[in-house]
């Protein structure tokens, strides 16, 4: 079993030996399943994650990460404050 993301990465002669299988993404509702068994339990988490996740539930479990989103929030609230004028 040979797993990669881009076939043509590969050499020809590995990709010559291999029968490709492709996988598609989770459904948002599979998705939400697994984050629940993996203790995601908050609602609005669980749907921003399956969003946000396209069908990974690696990604998914990335995202799931409280320091992530404090900063993500300070840096939301850093690009929209009030800036000076600069007029005196």
């Amino acid at each position: 079993v040979l797993l990669a993301t881009s076939p043509e990465t590969q050499l020809q002669t590995i990709r010559s030996r291999c029968q490709r299988v492709q996988f598609k993404p989770l459904p948002a509702d599979v998705l939400r399943t697994v984050l629940v068994d993996n203790g995601v339990t908050d609602p609005a988490r669980l749907d921003r994650l399956a969003r946000l996740a396209g069908g990974s539930v690696g990604q998914a479990l990335a995202l799931n990460d409280d320091s992530l989103w404090e900063f993500r929030g300070a840096m939301l609230d850093a690009i929209t404050a009030a800036r000076p004028s600069g007029q005196a």
